[in-house]
């Protein structure tokens, strides 16, 4: 219910407020703090975010042993592991509140704005070259986790090394449980999201499960460490290279291992992320189709 009633379209502009002037704030600090920028708080506040800091990694740690482990402990035990992960996830995210007597002395983001020569090395080959300015990435093992209920159907991960990012690409899939699905829907969302981290709302998306459509969720990164990490802010040079070598194909890769078929770009507000999903998947080796076809729909660039 809380998802029906907050996932509307007044919301956005009633958050934007609190989102840019005060949450990117604690965000900033709080991620600054785990990384060792400790000016503007007391070693109590220190203990505590490195307290919910380590008890998150171990419920994650457990997560991953419960759900892609070599022995399968059974669907109560990994539904069990989904909860404690996103119980301590919760409380890892909610220490920002002790972020809030310092908070106008973190900005909203670190500013590292590229310069015009980074961005113009990172993507100018783009621009001379735009028939091949996002070329299909190289094929990876995708490895799929045990599967557990979901309200409206079944759950369960993805995950793959990131060529680009050097860490692991994830995505979580949401399907009906009592047939096969009947097509496949990737949706991205825009940066600074934290889906995976807080608990789940009844959105209208995960509810597209029980119309008979496997839903394909990018979990996306925290926006305490975009903040913290200045990633937000780098320009071109930054966002741009993580949507396009990252976010988009390794959801793509996801949907086209899982459908058999290449998604069909659906831009938002002209964005040139549908033209890197359709790139992404297009000739990666696949399964035999479960689902008649892919659709995608990308945040705006």
């Amino acid at each position: 219910m809380s998802g029906r009633l907050l996932l509307q379209p007044w919301y956005d502009s009633a958050a934007l407020p609190f989102v840019t002037n005060l949450f990117f704030r604690l965000s900033r600090g709080w991620a600054a703090v785990l990384a060792g920028e400790r000016q503007h708080v007391g070693n109590y506040v220190v203990r505590r975010l490195l307290t919910q800091q380590d008890r998150y990694r171990a419920a994650e740690r457990d997560w991953t042993t419960a759900l892609f482990g070599q022995g399968d402990p059974g669907p109560v035990a990994c539904s069990e592991a989904e909860a404690a992960r996103r119980t301590a996830a919760q409380r890892h995210m909610a220490q920002r509140n002790w972020l809030l007597p310092s908070a106008t002395r973190w900005p909203q983001v670190r500013l590292e704005p590229a310069s015009a020569e980074a961005v113009e090395a990172a993507h100018g080959q783009r621009l001379a070259d735009w028939a091949h300015a996002y070329p299909t990435p190289a094929p990876v093992r995708i490895e799929a986790s045990r599967q557990i209920p979901h309200w409206r159907g079944r759950q369960y991960w993805l995950r793959h090394a990131s060529p680009h990012a050097g860490d692991t690409a994830w995505a979580r899939v949401i399907e009906p449980a009592d047939r096969p699905p009947r097509a496949t829907l990737i949706y991205l969302h825009g940066v600074c999201m934290e889906n995976e981290m807080w608990p789940e709302l009844d959105d209208p998306i995960a509810r597209l499960a029980g119309q008979g459509l496997r839903v394909i969720l990018d979990p996306g990164t925290a926006a305490g460490a975009l903040t913290g990490g200045s990633v937000v802010s780098r320009s071109s040079a930054g966002c741009r290279s993580g949507y396009s070598n990252c976010s988009a194909p390794g959801s793509t890769r996801s949907g086209a291992w899982l459908s058999g078929a290449a998604p069909k770009g659906k831009g938002l507000l002209g964005s040139a992320a549908s033209v890197w999903a359709p790139n992404a998947a297009n000739s990666l080796p696949r399964p035999p189709p479960t689902g008649p076809s892919v659709s995608s729909r990308m945040p705006c660039s």
